[in-house]
C-alpha cells in the first residue's frame, strides 16, 4: 500500500510548495538525528524526508497524486563489486642452508685453484742457460739509476721485462726457469743473485689469487654461516673467472 505523504508531513492535498516546505522544516526540527537520536525518530525522519522529496518536486507530486509509478533506473544499478584488501607480497628470504653444500664445494675448488698460482710462484723448473737472440728497449726512465723497459727474445720464449742500471743486450747469457702449471718465466742475469718474473706475469694475477684464496678458505670453515659461505663462493668464483681472463690475456 502506498504511503500517504500528505499525512506524514501533516498537510492537506491542497497545500502549496510554501506550506510543504514549512511543514518539512518543522518536522526536521523535531526529528532530525542531531536533535532526537532515538531509533523511532530516525525512522520517522526518513519517511518525512522521503515525503518531502516527492511532494516538494512539482513533477514528482503530479505523478504521486495521479498514482503513476516512476521507475528510477539509477536505483537498479549493479552494486559495486566488493574490494578486498590484498597485502603487498613480501619477498621470500633466501634459504641459504639449501646451498650450503654447493657453496662449500665451490669454495674448496676456488681454494685449490688459487693454490696452484702460489705453487707456480714458489716452484719452477730449471730451463738452464740461454743466449738472448734479440733485445729492444721500448722505453727508458732516468730514475733509480735508469730503468729500461725491454722486449727480449730467447729460445725459451719471448717476454717483457724491466732492468735497472743497464739493458739486456743481444748475445747476453740468461739463466731461466719456468713454472710447471702456467708456464710463468723467470730469469737471472750473470751479475744478479735472484730470479725475477717477467712482465708477462702481472703482479695482479697473484693479488687476485690471494683474494680467491681468502674467499675459499673462509667458505670451507665449518662454523661459517650458510649465507657467508654463499657470499664467499660468489666472490671466489668471480675472481677465479677474472684470473682465467688474465691468463688468457697474458
Amino acid at each position: 500500500m502506498a504511503k500517504d505523504y500528505y499525512q506524514i508531513l501533516g498537510i492537506t492535498e491542497e497545500a502549496d510548495q510554501q506550506e510543504i516546505k514549512k511543514a518539512y522544516r518543522q518536522k526536521a526540527l523535531e526529528l532530525h538525528p542531531d536533535v532526537n537520536p532515538s531509533p523511532e525518530a530516525i525512522a520517522i525522519f526518513q519517511e518525512v524526508k522521503e515525503a518531502y522529496e516527492v511532494l516538494g518536486d512539482e513533477e514528482a507530486r503530479i505523478h504521486y497524486d495521479s498514482g503513476t509509478i516512476i521507475i528510477n533506473f539509477e536505483d537498479f544499478e549493479e552494486p559495486a563489486q566488493r574490494q578486498y584488501y590484498q597485502p603487498e607480497s613480501q619477498p621470500v628470504p633466501t634459504n641459504f642452508k639449501i646451498y650450503a653444500k654447493q657453496s662449500t664445494r665451490l669454495c674448496a675448488l676456488a681454494l685449490v685453484f688459487s693454490l696452484t698460482f702460489f705453487f707456480d710462484w714458489l716452484v719452477q723448473g730449471d730451463l738452464g742457460t740461454t743466449e738472448v737472440e734479440h733485445a729492444e728497449v721500448s722505453d727508458y726512465s732516468g730514475r733509480n739509476g735508469g730503468r729500461y723497459f725491454m722486449h727480449v727474445a730467447t729460445s725459451f720464449g719471448n717476454f717483457k721485462t724491466v732492468t735497472f742500471g743497464s739493458p739486456i743486450y743481444a748475445g747476453e747469457i740468461l739463466e731461466m726457469k719456468k713454472s710447471h702449471i702456467y708456464g710463468f718465466l723467470k730469469y737471472k742475469r750473470a751479475n744478479e743473485t735472484q730470479f725475477q718474473f717477467t712482465y708477462n706475469t702481472p703482479s695482479m694475477i697473484f693479488f687476485l689469487a690471494s683474494l680467491v684464496l681468502l674467499a675459499g678458505f673462509f667458505g670451507i670453515i665449518p662454523n661459517t654461516k650458510p649465507e657467508r659461505k654463499f657470499n664467499a663462493a660468489i666472490i671466489g668464483c668471480f675472481f677465479s673467472l677474472t684470473l682465467v681472463i688474465f691468463l688468457l690475456a697474458a
